[in-house]
């Protein structure tokens, strides 16, 4: 699924000509091409060679392939309402088949106006003389296919002779560069989500990772201190001149050659321990950790906004539960030596 997931910018396009400049293709949209289509299917034969295959419409019981007259047929009742789906499906289906999409119509309208909505832009022939503020309000998609782009004060403008802005500190660019620059920040935004996941998760095991290490330091060091008595007391390098045979006094070497090498193995391991239990961050530690992660990345990247006010939310609550139950313990502590001295 991950590997999908990395390979959808290359497998679905918002133009044929996006397509023919990413494969070097030549090809170009059905003459049959029917209204009501979402996606139309190429298969890449071989290197800058591609086949047209079908039209692919969505449905609420799931997506169907359209015939010449544009009617449904080879009905699907999978519930398929999502592009990777699709494709997982056909290569299925087809094993060993190189399959790409052009999105169409009012399907192409709704993911543009999806991943658009809202963005600033300006013309990029006269950036000197626009005297306000431009954003994106809606997309319009013409039957010629050609797309435009509708600002607040309801003004079309050819979306392909736009700047777009990716973020309040950076220059305007093409709708082309626009979108390559997104993908690249929704993965940043992904692997950002994991780091935080990961540091939550952290700071919820952190305490019983502590103890464990603890628990198992104390065990180690009660072993080692037996071993060394034993070595200490026990007479395992002395010979008893009548009482030992040869295979005795073996025995006893073999038994302190066992004990000399435990006692190196567990002393180290019981060190290394409790040191780490000792430097181990506590539970208010990490959270207050990830809360300054969190916040300077935020600072750094817009696109984190709203994830990242929502995971601030969630760390600031854990805190002020953990400063409650700390300042409930300590009022306490207090209550009971005021009526400790009292009495």
């Amino acid at each position: 699924m991950k590997q999908l997931d990395k390979q959808l910018d290359k497998v679905f396009f918002n133009s044929v000509e996006e397509m023919n400049e990413c494969y070097g293709t030549d090809a170009e949209l059905p003459s049959g091409l029917s209204s009501n289509t979402d996606l139309v299917c190429y298969e890449i034969v071989k290197p800058f060679v591609c086949d047209y295959v079908g039209q692919y419409v969505f449905t609420k019981r799931g997506f169907y392939h359209l015939n010449k007259l544009g009617n449904l047929f080879i009905p699907k009742y999978d519930e398929i309402t999502l592009e990777v789906k699709v494709y997982e499906d056909d290569i299925f289906e087809r094993a060993g088949c190189r399959f790409v999409y052009v999105r169409v119509n009012e399907y192409l309208r709704k993911q543009l106006e999806k991943s658009l909505l809202g963005c600033e832009f300006i013309c990029r022939y006269n950036k000197a003389d626009t005297p306000y503020r431009r954003f994106v309000h809606s997309v319009v998609v013409m039957k010629s296919g050609v797309v435009f782009v509708k600002d607040q004060y309801w003004l079309l403008e050819d979306l392909n002779k736009q700047l777009f802005y990716t973020d309040d500190y950076s220059d305007p660019i093409p709708y082309k560069e626009w979108v390559k620059q997104i993908n690249k920040q929704d993965v940043e935004v992904e692997g950002w989500g994991m780091e935080l996941a990961l540091l939550v998760y952290f700071a919820s095991v952190v305490g019983s990772i502590s103890t464990l290490l603890g628990i198992s330091s104390f065990i180690l060091f009660c072993i080692s201190t037996a071993f060394i008595v034993a070595l200490t007391v026990g007479e395992f390098g002395i010979r008893k001149r009548y009482e030992d045979t040869d295979e005795d006094f073996n025995r006893k070497l073999e038994i302190k050659s066992i004990l000399t090498k435990s006692i190196k193995l567990t002393i180290p391991f019981a060190v290394i321990f409790t040191l780490l239990s000792v430097l181990l961050p506590t539970e208010r530690t990490v959270y207050l950790m990830t809360a300054a992660y969190a916040t300077q990345t935020i600072a750094q990247n817009d696109r984190v906004q709203k994830i990242g006010s929502d995971v601030l939310e969630v760390v600031e609550k854990k805190l002020s539960e953990m400063k409650g139950e700390w300042y409930g313990g300590y009022i306490n502590i207090h209550n009971k030596r005021c009526c400790n001295s009292s009495w």
